[in-house]
């Protein structure tokens, strides 16, 4: 399933990562990824080279100096010195690409399963999966119960305050 070019703005980002870490202020987890950004960026710059957890290794691949001729407003070339730099490139660990994929598919998934040795990542992407459907969305019981629930929770909140709060009337 295709699902475009959604893309989360930063501030969804930090809610959601808030969300999964159990945490109240999206803020702390703004703070501790560019903490992380910050490790990934020195590491590179200093090592060409940055393995983070779950994810993968950041690398860098050198582009030399080159000269780039574009014609100009008037018709008239202008050359552009392009500076050498370092460009990032990323490879995915074998447990992001079967995450991705709600199932594993590596080969080192394969040899794992083959073994009878599956790891915790093995398990946590079948409980997640099984909670999931492969098109990502929450399973029907799953949605019902978390309706339920969140009916539960209006309720008891309507009966909480019943009686606390009235309303003043206005005098014109």
């Amino acid at each position: 399933m295709s699902w475009g070019n959604i893309t989360l703005t930063d501030k969804e980002f930090f809610t959601q990562m808030a969300r999964y870490a159990d945490v109240n202020d999206p803020r702390t987890c703004a703070k501790y990824w560019y903490a992380a950004c910050e490790v990934i960026i020195r590491e590179l710059f200093y090592n060409k080279s940055c393995r983070t957890p779950v994810l993968g290794t950041f690398t860098t691949r050198h582009v030399g100096e080159s000269v780039q001729v574009q014609k100009g407003e008037d018709g008239k070339q202008v050359v552009y010195q392009v500076p050498p730099r370092d460009v990032p490139e990323f490879t995915p660990h074998d447990d992001m690409i079967n995450d991705i994929n709600m199932q594993g598919v590596t080969k080192q998934y394969r040899k794992r399963l083959k073994a009878g040795k599956l790891s915790k990542r093995d398990y946590e992407r079948q409980v997640r999966a099984e909670i999931l459907d492969i098109n990502g969305k929450l399973s029907e019981d799953r949605l019902q119960a978390s309706k339920e629930k969140f009916q539960k929770l209006l309720k008891e909140k309507k009966d909480r305050f019943k009686g606390k709060v009235t309303l003043e009337e206005d005098d014109s």
